[in-house]
């Protein structure tokens, strides 16, 4: 049997209780804000729930918290799921749960658009999200979330989210340069999928012809009702893209990289 068959077998309707622990599992390393979520979306849309492990949900702050984790979230379906997705840093390593074989997927986004659309995603947040509230209670502007970090580094996430090491407690000054190179160099060794979010029809299109999925409607989720860049000053744009500097060039190897093919 061919690939194209093997894979188009694998996710057949009519096949898919019948898995065999065989098959290859997609992992995709869900970035904030990359229209991840549309992506996420086809995969409920093809495939049954049981099929789908949401990580989205799984808090962890350090790596042991992880091992433990990653293990009771995914021993008891490592043999039968087909997607994992989720909010979960690469450093991680949930590919190393399964003894399948696995394709990494992952998409990065223009890291100042990310970070406007994160603002304004995070400020219409309900149940006590604590973000939220402070940026409400204080009144911030998207200018003074540009330097914000009470809660958490919210610059270079891409870099934090693809390099072996989260970073989580440096800032941008901190922020070693060594973890940049290694997003590179883990992007396009453990990848075997990425793409830009500016040009989600290619990345989407790429998934759901290797994994035999119909794409449905072009529906972005959790949109946040930003303003168009346009309309930001230069000065706010200017201290997001300073201090999001690495994400910046790793969005634009990846852009790169992508081009090239």
């Amino acid at each position: 049997m061919n690939l194209k068959n093997l894979v188009a077998k694998i996710f057949d309707p009519k096949t898919r209780l019948n898995h065999n622990g065989n098959d290859p599992v997609l992992i995709f390393t869900h970035i904030p804000k990359t229209a991840g979520g549309s992506l996420t979306q086809i995969f409920r849309e093809n495939l049954l729930a049981e099929q789908v492990l949401d990580l989205s949900q799984l808090k962890v702050r350090e790596r042991t918290d992880a091992v433990r984790a990653l293990k009771e979230e995914i021993s008891p379906v490592a043999e039968t799921v087909k997607v994992v997705h989720g909010h979960v840093n690469f450093c991680y390593g949930v590919h190393k749960y399964f003894r399948r074989q696995v394709v990494n997927l992952t998409i990065l986004r223009n890291p100042v658009d990310r970070f406007v659309s994160l603002y304004y995603f995070v400020r219409q947040l309900k149940n006590g999200n604590k973000i939220a509230e402070e940026i409400l209670t204080k009144g911030l502007t998207l200018d003074d979330f540009a330097e914000y970090e009470t809660f958490q580094p919210l610059d270079n996430v891409m870099v934090r989210y693809l390099a072996n090491s989260r970073g989580r407690n440096e800032n941008l000054t901190a922020l070693d340069r060594h973890l940049l190179t290694e997003a590179k160099e883990n992007l396009l060794k453990h990848f075997d999928l990425f793409g830009i979010t500016e040009e989600f029809d290619d990345i989407s299109g790429q998934v759901c012809n290797r994994f035999n999925l119909k794409k449905g409607n072009d529906i972005r989720l959790n949109a946040s009702g930003r303003p168009a860049l346009e309309e930001i000053s230069a000065e706010t744009l200017n201290k997001i893209r300073e201090r999001n500097s690495y994400d910046q060039e790793l969005w634009e190897f990846a852009r790169d990289q992508i081009r090239s093919r």
